[in-house]
């Protein structure tokens, strides 16, 4: 999941365009209201999606999905 939402939680920019990251830029220099609504819903979006507990479990699941899957394997040998 990223950790961005563009126009939600920030601006996303075409990787290498200069033109496109410093309009953002100051689009966030020249209005307090955006950097405020932008910052507060990036925290809620990293508390909702990304709490430890969250991302632990996630892992967890990835490797018992990973062990699963080889476990015949293993067991052939």
């Amino acid at each position: 999941v990223d950790a961005v939402a563009g126009g939600e939680t920030g601006a996303l920019v075409p990787v290498g365009d200069r033109r496109a990251l410093a309009a953002a830029l100051l689009a966030y220099l020249d209005d307090p209201g955006l950097r405020a609504a932008h910052g507060a819903a990036g925290r809620r979006r990293v508390e909702l999606l990304f709490a430890r507990r969250r991302v632990w479990g996630a892992w967890v699941e990835l490797y018992r999905g990973e062990l699963a899957r080889r476990a015949p394997a293993v067991g052939s040998r």
